[in-house]
């Protein structure tokens, strides 16, 4: 967590800013106040993930909300949140320069309440679909915690993507470490042909992504646990530039009221292709599925 305290010539001026403080817990954050400081300035988005905190009895007493994402709910619901007196103001940037319109839809829609506006962005030429949800019914291996079929589809999905796009910084995100080392072997067994001097393919997990952007994010939601916290998957969900692809078992995932809605946001966009075997090991049918088609 950058922190930076800074002394003016005025001493009685005394500020301390604070960056990425959605990440900090609160204590942390009221440490500078040992400083004497009299200015505290939180810079931060707060429906990006929360602190880390592994502590199960902090986290039942709330430890992971940080102090600029307690001052927003308290602002939101205090009647008057232009009152002076209480020393606090807001000011809230509403535009995002990243990510293409298709893809900060539903983040903006559902997450930050239609208030996002996106930049006049142009990427002409580009041969993939932005927002697809590759949804399957691929049976998972609920003792291993894996699922093949679900990693062969993203083998394939990189297979084409590499083949059709330079230059680009491509995401896979997992929140299962299982699955990070089986997709993480065939990709590294099956395709070595891949120029990865015109291309970067990383593995990450979704627990670290918040300090990161790419060109093209794929996720795979296959584990034994869904992914639940709405501050996760909004920032999983505002990584990518150019095109996200979501994969997974969409009427599982569905008995969590963000994925639903997620869903059925898809389902008006027409943006939900299904998957089965004999889809994901024809590469062409793959491809028809994941490209653009000019009209």
């Amino acid at each position: 967590m950058p922190l930076l305290v800074t002394q003016n010539i005025n001493e009685h001026n005394f500020i301390c800013i604070i960056d990425d403080a959605e990440q900090c817990i609160e204590p942390l954050t009221l440490l500078p106040i040992l400083f004497g400081i009299n200015r505290l300035i939180l810079v931060g988005n707060d429906s990006l993930v929360k602190p880390i905190v592994k502590n199960q009895i902090s986290k039942d007493n709330d430890l992971n909300i940080s102090l600029i994402r307690r001052l927003n709910l308290w602002l939101k619901k205090s009647k008057n949140v232009e009152d002076n007196s209480s020393n606090i103001s807001r000011i809230t940037l509403d535009r995002q320069y990243r990510t293409h319109s298709s893809i900060c839809s539903f983040p903006s829609t559902f997450f930050y309440g239609r208030t996002i506006k996106n930049t006049t962005s142009t990427f002409e030429n580009y041969p993939l679909q932005r927002y697809l949800l590759l949804n399957h019914k691929f049976i998972h291996d609920n003792v291993e915690d894996i699922n093949m079929n679900e990693a062969v589809l993203i083998q394939n999905l990189i297979h084409i993507i590499v083949s059709n796009v330079q230059n680009k910084i491509i995401k896979i995100a997992l929140s299962n470490e299982n699955q990070y080392k089986i997709i993480k072997g065939l990709i590294k067994n099956n395709l070595k042909n891949v120029n990865y001097e015109s291309i970067s393919v990383q593995f990450v997990l979704t627990s670290v992504l918040y300090n990161t952007e790419c060109d093209i994010l794929i996720l795979s939601t296959a584990s034994s646990k869904i992914i639940k916290d709405d501050h996760l998957l909004c920032t999983i969900m505002t990584r990518p530039r150019h095109s996200l692809f979501l994969c997974g078992n969409f009427d599982y995932l569905k008995s969590h009221y963000t994925w639903k809605k997620l869903l059925e946001d898809a389902y008006q966009r027409k943006v939900v292709k299904y998957v089965n075997e004999n889809i994901i090991s024809n590469l062409k049918d793959m491809s028809n599925l994941i490209k653009c088609h000019k009209k």
